[in-house]
């Protein structure tokens, strides 16, 4: 599916121009979610019955790396905008998180949503 978003502004010159920006957001994007989940997902939270995933915002990332990187913390799914928007205020917090996410244990997750339908 193809999406676009246009808009006029004024060049230097004074000039107006159009821009066109086009964006193709896409099905075949695999979440993962469809394959079962291990007992352990439920065994995780005396809280929250059933499996479940954390999914975390940026203000979560950048100021409660702590809790997430707790051993307890399991099954995580991170947005890429959220992942880009970290990366951008706080590197040292972006590689904290890309060491969780390579952490086959922890089981944390990035999920491509700019071009997800």
């Amino acid at each position: 599916m193809l999406t676009n978003a246009e808009f006029y502004r004024v060049s230097k010159r004074g000039h107006l121009v159009k821009v066109i920006r086009e964006r193709y957001l896409r099905d075949d994007i695999e979440t993962g979610l469809d394959q079962p989940l291990p007992d352990e997902a439920s065994k995780i939270s005396k809280i929250v019955n059933g499996p479940h995933f954390l999914i975390p915002d940026t203000n979560v990332l950048l100021h409660q790396m702590d809790i997430l990187e707790d051993e307890r913390v399991k099954f995580c799914i991170i947005t890429q905008t959220v992942l880009e928007e970290v990366r951008g205020r706080s590197i040292t917090v972006y590689k904290r998180i890309r060491d969780l996410i390579r952490n086959k244990s922890k089981a944390f997750f990035v999920y491509i949503n700019e071009f997800s339908r």
